[in-house]
């Protein structure tokens, strides 16, 4: 049951309704629906809703979803953006193509000290070269090394 206007122009229209119904007494407030039924050519129940979410004011969560939305964590976008090379996926052509990795032998978690190793891989003929590298002290190793 649509009046022929456009959205724009019902907005324009209809934007005196909600300040009216707000200040009108109860009395009052069942007739502006009709006003409103009339001039936009909606159903009563619809105006009313209308009438009602604009009124009154916008709530926290609306307000909320109005920001921003907060950024996936990394780790999804460098899973799509990092290339694994698989046992399955075709070797260079030639020798001196070098895959790099790093491996924390630190077993089961990462708190205390540990030995890193960074492993050189030549994805044609198959040598690897694990080197070690320096570890970082952890703030709570140096503080209990201060302790002793």
């Amino acid at each position: 049951m649509g009046s022929g206007l456009s959205t724009s122009s019902r907005a324009e229209i209809t934007a005196k309704f909600p300040k009216a119904y707000v200040k009108a007494p109860k009395a009052d407030k069942g007739q502006i629906p009709d006003q409103l039924v009339g001039v936009a050519g909606w159903s009563r129940d619809n105006s009313r809703r209308w009438l009602g979410a604009a009124a009154r004011p916008p709530r926290s969560d609306w307000q909320v979803a109005k920001q921003r939305r907060r950024q996936r964590n990394p780790k999804f976008l460098l899973r799509s953006l990092i290339k694994i090379r698989k046992a399955i996926d075709e070797a260079e052509a030639s020798p001196g193509f070098f895959e790099s990795d790093t491996v924390a032998h630190c077993w089961p978690s990462l708190t205390g000290e540990f030995a890193r190793t960074r492993n050189l891989t030549d994805a044609h003929i198959g040598w690897c070269s694990p080197e070690p590298c320096a570890t970082t002290p952890t703030p709570a190793s140096s503080a209990s090394r201060k302790r002793r």
